[in-house]
C-alpha cells in the first residue's frame, strides 16, 4: 500500500496536470458551455466548452465500467490528462476517470 505521502504528491502532481491544462486552454476558463452527453443510466456526463479557435470536450465516467463516448464526426486532437492523439469520432472513458480532449 502506497504511503500517505507518496499518495499526497500524486495527488498533488493530478492538481498540477489539471491547472496547467485550464491554463492552456481558455475555453476551460471562459469558454461557451454546452451540455454534449448526459446518460445516468452509464453515469458518464460530457460537456463542450469553446472560446474563439480553442475546443475542449471534457467526459466523466463515473461507473465502474469504461464507456465509449461517441463524438460529432471525426475528431482529430490529443487527450491531455494523457498527451494521447485522437482521430476518431469515439473516445474511450475509462472507468471512475475522465478524459480531456482538445479539438484541432
Amino acid at each position: 500500500m502506497d504511503s500517505p505521502d507518496l499518495q499526497n504528491r500524486d495527488l498533488f502532481a493530478y492538481y498540477k496536470k489539471l491547472i496547467a491544462i485550464r491554463k492552456a486552454n481558455p475555453a476551460l476558463r471562459a469558454g461557451s458551455f454546452r451540455p454534449f452527453v448526459v446518460d445516468n443510466e452509464r453515469e458518464l456526463y460530457a460537456f463542450e466548452r469553446i472560446a474563439d479557435s480553442n475546443r475542449c470536450i471534457v467526459a466523466l465516467n463515473r461507473s465502474e465500467d469504461d464507456h465509449e463516448l461517441k463524438l460529432s464526426g471525426r475528431i482529430k486532437g490529443k487527450e491531455l490528462l494523457s498527451g494521447r492523439k485522437l482521430n476518431s469520432d469515439r473516445a474511450t472513458v475509462p472507468a471512475r476517470q475522465a478524459i480531456i480532449l482538445r479539438v484541432e
